[in-house]
């Protein structure tokens, strides 16, 4: 039984690691999607010089952000 256990509890911390690393990179693309409006907003400078690259954040808001919605 010790084995099976070992087993068990080694794939509960790689899905634990699985769903970390999944809202990371969630809350990562909210973030820049954030950045981009508020720069296209008119409210901060584009101080990261990365304006030009918002159509990829938005792109990835929409694949991981939206799903199952």
């Amino acid at each position: 039984m010790g084995r099976l256990a070992f087993i068990l509890v080694g794939a509960a911390f790689i899905v634990g690691l699985g769903m970390v690393g999944r809202a990371d990179m969630n809350d990562e693309i909210a973030e820049a999607v954030f950045y981009c409006d508020m720069v296209a907003g008119g409210h901060w400078p584009d101080y990261n010089n990365t304006a030009s690259e918002c159509h990829k954040a938005y792109a990835a808001a929409d694949l991981y952000l939206t799903e199952g919605n």
